[in-house]
C-alpha cells in the first residue's frame, strides 16, 4: 500500500466507486478486500449489481481461489467483514450474488456465502427463480450438489410458465427432463434428493418417469426405479401409467421389461377409458414382453368393449399384422364383440385393412 494513503481513506474512496471500479481498486490494493463492509458493498452499477454480484459471476472451476486467466479477478476475502442483508442484495432483475454464483459455478464463493448466511438459499428473483433454478438452467452439477447439501433447500420450488388459463407450474426436475435439457449428472442429483417430488405433474399431467421414458432415457428411468420413492403405477392426465407410456413406444422393449420387473406393477392397469398397456402397444416385441407376464389378461375389454386384438385390427398395417399374429398365438379371441356388436374382423373391414380381415377370418374359421 502506498505510503501516506491510509487504509481508512482508501475504504472511503471505495464507497463512491461503482463495483467495476472497486475491483480495479482492489487490484491495486488487494489486502483491503477483507475490510469491505456494508458501506462499500452498497454501491451498485446501472443494473443494480454490487461488487458481490460481479465476484459471484467469476467462473472458477477449482476449489482454490486461483482466478481464471482472463476477466474479473476473484477476491474471496471480500466476504470477511460482510454480513446480513447485504450478502443477498438483489439487482434490477432480483438476482442475488448466490444466484449469480450458482449460474456461473463459482463454488468457492457459493460456499462462503452459504457459510456466512444461508438465508439467501431460497430467495427468488423477479421471475420466481431460486439459486437452484439458476444452477439447473446452467446445467451446473457441482453447484446443484452444493445447494442440495443445504438442509433447508426447497428442491421443488415451482415456476409458473405460460399465462392465464394456459399457465402451469414446473419444478427444477421437470425443467431438466423436458426435451433433453438436463445432463444426466444434473437430473440424477435431483432424482436422488430425498425431498424431490417425483409425482409433480407437468402441464399435461406427466410425471418424471413418464418424461424420462418419452425422452428414451434408460439411465434416468433406472435411477427413478431404484430411488425407492416411485409409484410405478402412478397415472397422469388420461390415466396412462409409466407402463402405458413404455408400451406405446415401439423402438424397443427396454422400458417395458424394466417396469415389468418391478414389484407391484399392475400390467392390466386401465386408463380413464379402460385401455390396458397391451391395448396401447403397436410393437410385437413389446406385446411379447407384456404377454410373458403371468398376470396379463389378454382378452380384457375397455369401456367400449374393445380388446387388444380389436385395437390392433383397426390400426392395420404391417406392424399391426405382426401384433395380431402374436395375440392370436397367445390365445386372443377373435370372436369377441365390442359394445357396438363388432368383432375385430369387422373393425379391420371398416378400416379397409384387407390383410388383417383375411387373417382374422382364418382365425374365426370363416371362408
Amino acid at each position: 500500500m502506498s505510503p501516506g494513503l491510509p487504509t481508512e481513506l482508501i475504504l472511503q474512496i471505495a464507497c463512491y466507486l461503482e463495483p467495476l471500479d472497486q475491483i480495479s481498486l482492489l487490484q491495486v490494493f488487494p489486502t483491503i478486500a477483507g475490510l469491505f463492509n456494508y458501506h462499500q458493498l452498497a454501491s451498485t452499477d446501472e443494473d443494480g449489481n454490487t461488487i458481490l454480484h460481479l465476484q459471484a459471476r467469476v467462473n472458477i472451476y477449482s476449489e482454490d481461489s486461483t482466478p481464471p486467466g482472463a476477466g474479473i479477478p476473484f477476491f474471496p476475502s471480500i466476504l470477511d467483514c460482510s454480513e446480513g442483508d447485504i450478502l443477498h442484495a438483489q439487482n434490477q432483475d432480483g438476482a442475488t450474488p448466490l444466484m449469480c454464483a450458482s449460474f456461473a459455478g463459482n463454488i468457492p464463493f457459493m460456499r462462503l456465502l452459504l457459510t456466512k448466511d444461508p438465508h439467501g438459499l431460497n430467495l427468488v428473483d423477479k421471475c420466481g427463480s431460486t439459486p437452484l433454478w439458476y444452477a439447473v438452467r446452467a446445467n451446473n452439477a457441482p453447484a446443484i450438489a452444493l445447494l442440495l447439501e443445504q438442509p433447508s433447500i426447497d428442491v421443488n420450488h415451482p415456476l409458473t410458465e405460460g399465462e392465464g388459463r394456459h399457465a402451469y407450474q414446473i419444478t427444477p426436475l421437470l425443467h431438466a427432463l423436458w426435451g433433453g435439457r438436463g445432463k444426466y449428472d444434473v437430473i440424477s442429483l435431483l432424482i436422488k434428493h430425498p425431498e424431490t417430488d417425483l409425482t409433480f405433474p407437468d402441464q399435461i399431467g406427466q410425471t418424471a418417469i413418464h418424461l424420462a421414458i418419452s425422452e428414451g432415457r434408460e439411465d434416468l428411468v433406472q435411477d427413478l426405479l431404484e430411488c425407492g420413492r416411485l409409484d410405478v403405477n402412478a397415472a397422469w392426465g388420461n390415466g396412462w401409467t409409466p407402463l402405458h407410456a413404455a408400451a406405446a413406444g415401439y423402438k424397443d422393449t427396454k422400458f417395458v421389461k424394466l417396469l415389468l420387473a418391478q414389484d407391484g406393477i399392475d400390467v392390466n392397469r386401465p386408463t380413464n377409458s379402460g385401455e390396458t398397456p397391451l391395448m396401447t402397444t403397436q410393437s410385437a416385441r413389446c406385446m411379447k414382453a407384456l404377454l410373458a407376464h403371468p398376470g396379463i389378461k389378454i382378452n380384457r375389454v375397455d369401456d367400449f368393449g374393445w380388446t387388444a386384438l380389436g385395437y390392433t385390427a383397426y390400426r392395420g398395417g404391417r406392424r399391426a399384422l405382426d401384433c395380431a399374429h402374436v395375440l392370436l398365438r397367445h390365445g386372443a379371441r377373435p370372436d369377441l364383440v365390442d359394445l357396438d356388436g363388432y368383432t375385430p374382423r369387422d373393425r379391420a373391414e371398416q378400416a379397409k385393412h384387407w390383410e388383417m380381415v383375411k387373417l382374422l377370418e382364418d382365425a374365426l374359421g370363416q371362408k
